[in-house]
This record gives structure tokens, sequence and C-alpha cells, in this order.
């Protein structure tokens, strides 16, 4: 009881780490989309468009694991095992 009651915490604190991260990432290229920074900096134009594929990148990891975190806090809150507890590649044929 004492472990799942420190796991419990534990999700807790990464899916606030999560939500954390995919707020900051989403207003950081929402700012730079409303900057147009390209157009003000035009020498500096392919380094912005990296940035801002690399904050697109990490918004989209990080949404994704704030999805999956948060489906297994409803399944551990529910009493039950995530879905990844039940999917192995060892039947896929692999």
């Amino acid at each position: 009881m004492e472990r799942e009651i420190e796991y419990r915490t534990s999700l807790k604190k990464f899916v606030r780490n999560a939500e954390e991260y995919y707020l900051w990432y989403r207003d950081e290229l929402e700012r730079f989309y409303k900057l147009k920074l390209d157009k003000v900096f035009p020498e500096m134009e392919e380094s912005i468009k990296e940035w801002m594929g690399h904050l697109k990148e990490m918004k989209n990891f990080s949404e994704k694991r704030l999805k999956e975190l948060r489906t297994e806090m409803e399944y551990l809150n529910q009493g039950l095992n995530p879905p990844y507890c039940y999917t192995t590649k060892a039947f896929s044929g692999i």
C-alpha cells in the first residue's frame, strides 16, 4: 500500500512537470510566431526556423507524454493496470 501511495505521488509530480513543459513549449512557440523574428532578423532566419522546428517537436513530444501520464493516472485511480502492461512484443510476430 505504501509503495502505491509513493507511486501515485510520483505520478502526480510527473503529470505536473509534463503540463509545465507542454505549456512552456506551447507559449514559447506562440511567442515566436507573434514576434515574427525571422522577418525582423533576416540574417538569422535559418537558425530561427530550426529553433521553431525544435520547439514544435518538443511541444508534440511533451503533449504525447502528458497524454500517456494522464491515461496512466486515470487507470491507477480506477485500480487498474495501465494499457502498456498488457501489450507485449513477444507475440507480435517479430
